[in-house]
């Protein structure tokens, strides 16, 4: 419900956020693939798998596509899900990391390396940067500059 944001693997995995209308403790992210058969359809390999948070957000992958990362808007975190073969998912941490309950992240983006997730907080006007681990792990680098209130999007290098 409320399908929202997408990140894509290689080859044919899409993973998409469901805020479930900004209700509590419900929000998800489901996993599709693209039919064998080509015609331009989608297969489900994971149906909605709940992370507990609310109104997740922006997904992004990893550059292996194995670790996705989405933004919880309504929750103030970051969840974090493991994908296998098929681009079926599996929930790795509900809050990989905790910017606190008015952070309002949104919008993220994954270094050309993979090694570095970087956050919209747009409840603090800040860029959140993470180290992103070998397990998928995030370890906070710090925030940064002053964003003004509404901005939008964010691209990494």
């Amino acid at each position: 419900m409320t399908p929202f944001g997408f990140g894509f693997s290689g080859p044919g995995g899409i993973f998409v956020s469901e805020a479930f209308g900004a209700m509590p403790h419900q929000a998800a992210v489901s996993s599709y693939v693209t039919s064998p058969l080509g015609l331009g359809s989608l297969l489900n390999a994971t149906p909605s798998l709940r992370n507990m948070q609310t109104a997740s957000c922006w997904v992004v992958t990893t550059n292996c596509g194995r670790n996705i990362f989405v933004s919880n808007t309504g929750s103030g975190t970051i969840s974090s899900y493991h994908s296998g073969k098929g681009a079926v998912i599996e929930l790795a941490s509900a809050a990989a990391a905790g910017l606190g309950p008015t952070s309002a992240p949104i919008d993220m983006a994954i270094s050309d390396t993979g090694d570095y997730l970087y956050v919209t907080v747009s409840g603090m006007h800040k860029v959140g940067a993470f180290k992103v681990g070998v397990d998928g792990g995030l370890s906070k680098v710090g925030d940064f500059g002053t964003l003004p209130p509404g901005a939008q999007g964010i691209i990494a290098k």
